[in-house]
């Protein structure tokens, strides 16, 4: 017996490759959602399972593992995971595309490719001054509530740091953000009640002191704590190319309908060039935009 044809294979199973199934079910596309990893969810499954999450739409706020849980409630039979993709073959006369696997013999055929990768594969950068003791220094957070009360230091000024040094401040009182230029990225700030050190370079954390100086004035500052979080940002591993698309910065480039210079694969998210912000919505609306062209093609 043939195995059917799909209108869709989508690659990553990440909060974008979740929403693109259910965009695909919506509109009556065949699909199959295929991830590397055992797990589904990507980064804010893997690192912030309990971040609050600002830019989801419908949402004042929402926690990333309750978004990967909503996505994934009925189409939970299309998504295929621990499965490394080997090869993909493009039969440009068929107009179809046959995906091989390392681990095993299966073959899926498909019309068109949806790239939803993210960032790649992603470690957090560790931290790179002296320390005594390493048990006590966290690069994640799965359950704050373990925190609380206690005297902590997040590290970091991205989007990550400041939005756990605001949610960490709801269980405790002692929540201190320390970052080395003048100011928050993004334009961002903290809750009033989070003690800032800004422009602060780390020199060293012994007995549970964080030893810090100012990199202008140079003077030292001492910050006592039971906790270090790190959100220094991620290592990132290049986008594997699975087919000859153009990239620029290990990013993909993808045309105003989201498709890269092959016919019939696309790319959403934070894997796509030239994007402004790195923002759920924001890649939600790209799969919008396939979606719709998926449609008029198929």
């Amino acid at each position: 017996m043939l195995e059917p044809i799909l209108d869709c294979v989508i690659i990553g199973a990440g909060p974008i490759g979740l929403y693109c199934g259910n965009q695909c079910k919506k509109n009556n596309l065949s699909f199959l959602i295929i991830e590397k990893s055992h797990d589904i969810g990507g980064q804010i499954t893997s690192f912030y399972p309990q971040k609050k999450v600002y830019d989801y739409p419908n949402h004042h706020s929402i926690m990333s593992s309750d978004i990967v849980k909503n996505l994934k409630k009925s189409i939970e039979q299309n998504i295929l995971t621990n499965s490394e993709i080997k090869n993909i073959k493009n039969d440009k006369k068929a107009n179809q595309f046959t995906i091989l696997f390392k681990n095993n013999d299966k073959q899926i055929k498909c019309k068109s490719i949806v790239i939803c990768i993210g960032v790649g594969k992603a470690e957090p950068k560790k931290i790179d001054f002296e320390t005594d003791n390493t048990s006590n220094i966290f690069y994640q957070i799965t359950n704050k509530d373990d925190f609380k009360q206690k005297k902590l230091i997040v590290l970091g000024g991205g989007d990550s740091a400041v939005d756990w040094a605001d949610q960490l401040e709801e269980i405790t009182q002692d929540v201190t953000i320390v970052y080395r230029r003048p100011e928050f990225r993004n334009n961002r700030d903290t809750k009033p009640n989070v003690k800032k050190y800004l422009n602060y370079s780390i020199k060293k954390a012994q007995n549970n002191i964080l030893h810090i100086f100012h990199n202008e004035t140079k003077k030292e500052e001492l910050v006592p704590y039971d906790y270090l979080f790190v959100f220094f940002g991620l290592n990132l591993e290049p986008i594997t190319h699975l087919l000859k698309y153009k990239t620029k910065q290990d990013k993909i480039i993808i045309d105003k309908n989201q498709q890269t210079n092959i016919n019939n694969v696309y790319a959403a998210g934070d894997c796509c060039f030239g994007k402004k912000e790195y923002k759920i919505a924001s890649g939600m609306e790209e799969v919008d935009k396939i979606i719709s062209n998926l449609r008029s093609k198929i």
